[in-house]
């Protein structure tokens, strides 16, 4: 008997320890942004004597930076992380010589992701480029050139995610290009993506700036769920709790 009552207590020991360790499954939020803006000359005319070749008469300078406040604050009680990829910047910091052929194409693009197992995270990241032109010449010049950018967000987890991505002031100085789309919980997945053909003129000596900005916002959170015992356990315990009566009997 007394081997008996041990193995009920220690049984009984087990399964109420069962119970306090599985009542928690850890929750995952995620998001996801991303953008892109191309600008690609297609036509460069010399308005003042057509047909004359343009050479060094045209030159090109530009940046792509990152704003100093950009950054994550990822509090979690379990871990969490986010990556961003930004462009390498090939333009030149001076002006010099628009390179040949003329579908010079220039462009940047920015990728966020985050991950966080119960906690939180919140985001920020501005980026920002210029392509500038300017003419060493006496003559004027028409640039044709067309500018594509898309957006998207994506959202994921059993939490809540929230993020959103704008892109401002993309084609200056003909058109004010823009766009914004935001992505809520329940895996939402927004997109946005447009073309156009625009012309810039540069007159004599003049410098013409082609500016855009990309700003990303997000936030993650996720907590642990309790999750409920299976119904076997439940027999389980409802079995030992009954072992008491039949050993009276």
């Amino acid at each position: 008997m007394k081997y008996f009552n041990k193995t009920v207590l220690s049984l009984s020991a087990i399964s109420i320890a069962t119970l306090f360790n599985i009542q928690t499954a850890q929750a995952t939020s995620a998001y996801t942004g991303t953008a892109e803006v191309k600008i690609t000359i297609t036509g460069i005319h010399n308005q003042s004597n057509p047909g004359k070749i343009y050479s060094d008469d045209i030159q090109y300078f530009g940046y792509n930076e990152l704003d100093d406040f950009s950054d994550s604050v990822i509090t979690p009680v379990i871990g969490g992380n986010v990556t961003a990829s930004f462009p390498t910047d090939t333009l030149p910091d001076e002006f010099s010589p628009l390179p040949l052929p003329i579908d010079y194409r220039f462009a940047q693009s920015m990728e966020i992701n985050g991950t966080v197992s119960n906690g939180d995270i919140e985001s920020y990241y501005l980026f920002s480029s210029l392509l500038a032109f300017e003419s060493n010449s006496l003559d004027n010049y028409k640039i044709d050139y067309t500018v594509n950018y898309s957006l998207s967000a994506i959202t994921s987890g059993v939490s809540t995610a929230t993020t959103s991505i704008t892109g401002d002031n993309i084609g200056l100085p003909e058109d004010d290009l823009g766009g914004y789309i935001e992505a809520g919980t329940d895996s939402d997945l927004f997109s946005y993506n447009v073309t156009k053909e625009l012309s810039l003129f540069l007159a004599s000596e003049e410098t013409v700036e082609l500016y855009s900005e990309l700003v990303f916002t997000g936030e993650a959170f996720a907590t642990a769920a309790p999750v409920p015992l299976p119904g076997a356990v439940w027999l389980f315990l409802a079995g030992l709790l009954a072992l008491p009566k039949f050993k009276k009997k």
